[in-house]
């Protein structure tokens, strides 16, 4: 290797010329194609090169998504964790919280599962109908020990 190209190996990367809301759109309309992998590169490049963005917590969140469908189950659930790290708060936490109780089901952690469940139970007391439904159908599916 010449030395400009050694010296390139330690340069950072160069942002993308998109804006991160035009890579938000990018990354859903390939999710919405079916297109996870080409999703997961967007939203993981979003991520990266504009992490306290608006788009990037809305990206974290769909990142999970886009692996929870795959049953990437790990990584969907860090995605989650991550979503929720930098959102707590964020409109999509509840959200976040059943689909990392489901990972956690599909990981076989209960424990973790039960945790994600109580604190769903404690940021959502009333959630919406179509909410309530998916958190009562994964309550269901495995026993809590009572809080």
């Amino acid at each position: 290797t010449t030395p400009d190209a050694a010296t390139a190996l330690f340069e950072a990367p160069t942002p993308p010329a998109l804006s991160p809301t035009l890579m938000l759109t990018n990354a859903q309309s390939a999710l919405q194609s079916g297109s996870y992998l080409n999703a997961e590169s967007n939203l993981s490049q979003l991520i990266w090169f504009y992490p306290s963005s608006p788009e990037a917590s809305e990206g974290r969140w769909l990142l999970g998504e886009a692996r929870y469908v795959q049953a990437a189950w790990g990584t969907a659930a860090q995605a989650y964790i991550d979503y929720l790290k930098v959102s707590p708060q964020g409109p999509r936490a509840a959200e976040a919280l059943l689909r990392l109780a489901g990972a956690f089901r599909q990981l076989g952690d209960n424990r973790q599962r039960c945790i994600a469940l109580a604190e769903f139970k404690r940021k959502a007391p009333r959630p919406d109908a179509t909410l309530k439904a998916r958190a009562d159908s994964e309550i269901a599916r495995a026993t809590c020990p009572p809080a």
